[in-house]
């Protein structure tokens, strides 16, 4: 019996029907999933989507601030009004948002994204789309289906502009309006979709989102919606916030850094572990990884550089570096390229830099040599690759280790194997560059105030 895929809905409610967008998603094997957009006639025929969905996303608050209902009971019966008060601070000294206008999801999912405070169903227009959507949930309660309204029923609320901030997906402008600019934003965030999910959406479906804000909400309501049904989202923790969101509603909070959608800058990428900008380069270069442009900026999608990552054990890319030397100022450019051709023919990495000297290999000042050694403090190499020994160094390996030595206080090692043809190949192992003084990239553990350069034999033994 075939496997049922999973659908997820997305609906970006609006005020009429003419202005609500509702988007359908089937997610097959492996990352093929399919979108369509869906036109309901009628509030009938939109519960009849949410009934048919896996999970659906609704952007619309699902509840009103209790603190907004217990004053507008208190008012309508005569009696006192209940003091105004705030939700907590944020970490930064800010005082809380205003328990009156916001409720307590609002206020927390204000302080996990530190973005403008959302709006307020309490004051603003946005309470006559709230009623839409209660009555559109009370119509399914009456046919059987419980929606509760924290998100752990059929239905969950979905605040879009949250949930692209937690992707990563950081724009400087509003993307809803009619504007070109608007347009070119709506453009980027299709492309940061289609590069997280490592798919691309069909032409339709693409030019209603670019065209249009509310059929891009509902593609992240879908999306949002994904996230939930899969558990890659973070529910209410406190008994308090529970209580909470079960009578307000409450808009699911996205796992920050999810791999679902997420796109990073060089700048952000270059940070996790065993990333370097110079292998992102190529796998942007090679298609190996799915990037956006943004302007002249490429973004990288987040799936991309964890598979192109290079493990702290040497797996994965292999980053070789060739340094080719001849004795002379000229007159011997060919015995340079004949080198570089006979590395090259061998290398079994990614050849990510040359490096060339025309110079004696009793300098240690070389040009070459010392944008090499750089290179290697900067992590940027797993293998650098010489014809001979003596072409890096005259007296061999050895000295390479006292030339990394006065470069920085290194922690690690280098050393040497052979390879195909008599050639010769240098491993390097750092894993910690001059600006982390406190690491061992021998053992790959920290040690705060030791040397590991000086002391690897007895560090690592230690680590042992």
């Amino acid at each position: 019996m075939e496997r049922r895929q999973p659908v997820t809905l997305g609906i970006d409610l609006a005020a009429s029907a003419r202005r609500t967008a509702v988007c359908r998603m089937v997610w097959g094997p492996g990352r093929a999933v399919t979108a369509e957009f869906e036109v309901p006639d009628g509030e009938r025929e939109l519960s009849a989507f949410v009934r048919t969905a896996d999970k659906t996303g609704l952007d619309c608050p699902l509840g009103w601030s209790s603190d907004f209902v217990a004053t507008v009971l208190a008012h309508h019966r005569g009696a006192r009004l209940p003091p105004p008060v705030r939700f907590a601070q944020r970490a930064d000294g800010r005082p809380g948002l205003d328990a009156l206008r916001f409720r307590l999801t609002d206020d927390l999912t204000w302080k996990a994204t530190s973005m403008r405070p959302p709006l307020s169903v309490s004051t603003d227009l946005l309470g006559v789309v709230a009623l839409r959507a209660a009555y559109l949930l009370d119509e399914m309660a009456a046919t059987g289906v419980a929606v509760p309204r924290d998100g752990s029923g059929p239905v969950a609320e979905v605040y879009p502009a949250a949930a692209l901030r937690r992707w990563g997906i950081r724009l400087t402008r509003s993307y809803k309006s009619a504007t070109p600019e608007a347009r070119a934003l709506r453009e980027h965030v299709v492309g940061a979709i289609e590069a997280g999910l490592q798919t691309s959406l069909s032409e339709p479906v693409r030019e209603r989102c670019v065209d249009s804000h509310d059929h891009l909400d509902a593609i992240i309501c879908a999306l949002v919606a994904r996230a939930v049904h899969i558990g890659d989202t973070v529910w209410p923790g406190t008994a308090e916030e529970r209580e909470a969101a079960r009578r307000e509603g409450s808009p699911v909070c996205l796992r920050i850094l999810s791999d679902c959608v997420e796109l990073l800058r060089l700048s952000k990428a270059m940070k996790r572990p065993g990333v370097h900008p110079v292998t992102l380069r190529l796998g942007a270069d090679s298609g190996k990884i799915a990037v956006t442009w943004v302007g002249r900026e490429r973004w990288f999608s987040s799936i991309g550089v964890e598979a192109m990552k290079v493990s702290s054990g040497g797996e994965g890319v292999r980053l070789d570096a060739l340094y080719v030397r001849v004795f002379g100022s000229s007159g011997q450019e060919s015995s340079l390229e004949m080198q570089e051709k006979e590395l090259r023919a061998t290398s079994t990495g990614e050849i990510v830099k040359v490096f060339r000297d025309q110079a004696s290999g009793l300098r240690e000042d070389r040009p070459g040599l010392s944008r090499l050694l750089r290179t290697v403090v900067d992590g940027s190499l797993t293998v650098v690759r010489v014809t001979h020994e003596d072409r890096l160094a005259r007296f061999g390996a050895g000295r390479l280790g006292r030339l990394l030595a006065v470069m920085a206080p290194l922690r690690g090692c280098c050393t040497r194997t052979s390879s195909a043809g008599g050639m010769n190949s240098w491993k390097t192992s750092f894993r910690w560059s001059a600006r982390s003084p406190d690491g061992c990239m021998g053992c790959g553990r920290l040690r705060t105030g030791t040397d590991c350069w000086l002391k690897s034999r007895q560090c690592h033994d230690g680590a042992r």
